[in-house]
């Protein structure tokens, strides 16, 4: 692969489109009147969120090299940066922080554009992702993944929200919640999946400690929260009653419980709840654009 090609595929393309429904879920929940420049606004938000969260990811692969917890094998599955020969995990570092580094111009244009709150939360948001896995905090390997992949959805949906309304609410937060456990799910299927694995290297995840049983309930409690906090949401006016459309990804969670009855090794449950994610995402936007017309 050409080095472009490579960075392309280093950044786990898959898992980018998650954040973005989730800052555009907080953007279409504003029911007021929206400026004719918002989406002008929106996109390049969403493009300076789609750094962030590609540099997080490639300094996540940078210090799962340094802990051990991916080796050479990772490199069969699925394109490593650190692994990479030409790379290594100290370019990897410095590519992850060029990308850091070039979403806060983008901050400012939002900013300029009239959305100054726009710079404070880019720079929460590159936080939370440079120190998922960076020392001194490595939310991950201390067992607060999870805490740091809900956080970094929550101020997603608010910053979605405060780029229509200008203003920040607890509407913004609460609308980005069953999205955000949802994209959590994926995070802990992922663990239970790993728990062998992750606990003969040391590495310290929720699943780890809780052990596959309660962590299996912990996924499936969250994933019930979704749907009751969704249809809560629309309920109290929180949220159009077109958002309901969500619901409709009902029968994937339903596909995920009959294959986990029959097969408990949660091989692939991740794929799945990424697509129950994405699925609900979408269809929520879809829902609430559609509210509008």
């Amino acid at each position: 692969m050409n080095r472009l090609k490579r960075l392309l595929v280093g950044v786990r393309p898959w898992a980018l489109p998650f954040y973005v429904i989730t800052l555009v879920i907080g953007f279409v929940a504003f029911s007021g009147r929206v400026r004719s420049l918002a989406l002008v606004v929106l996109a390049v938000a969403a493009l300076g969120e789609l750094l962030i969260h590609s540099a997080t990811n490639v300094i996540n692969d940078v210090y799962d090299f340094y802990h051990g917890i991916d080796d050479p094998s990772v490199s069969s599955m699925r394109y490593h940066m650190a692994y990479d020969k030409d790379i290594g995990p100290s370019g990897a570092h410095k590519v992850s922080l060029a990308m850091f580094l070039a979403s806060i111009p983008l901050g400012v244009i939002v900013a300029v554009l009239g959305r100054p709150l726009a710079i404070l939360l880019g720079l929460i948001g590159i936080a939370i992702g440079y120190f998922y896995t960076a020392p001194p905090l490595s939310l991950k390997y201390r067992g607060l993944g999870d805490v740091g992949v809900i956080a970094a959805g929550l101020l997603l949906s608010e910053t979605g929200y405060y780029l229509a309304s200008g203003s920040l609410s607890i509407k913004g937060l609460l609308v980005g919640v069953p999205i955000s456990l949802l994209i959590d799910d994926v995070l802990l299927a992922n663990n239970i999946r790993d728990i062998s694995k992750d606990s003969s290297r040391g590495a310290k995840t929720v699943a780890t400690m809780l052990g596959p049983k309660r962590a299996s309930r912990l996924y499936f409690l969250f994933l019930a929260l979704a749907y009751i906090i969704q249809a809560a949401l629309a309920a109290t006016s929180f949220l159009s009653l077109y958002s309901l459309a969500s619901l409709l990804s009902v029968p994937l969670a339903f596909k995920i419980n009959e294959k986990l009855k029959h097969d408990s090794s949660w091989l692939g449950i991740d794929v799945m709840t990424a697509n129950l994610a994405m699925t609900f995402g979408l269809l929520e936007v879809v829902g609430l654009v559609v509210s509008f017309l």
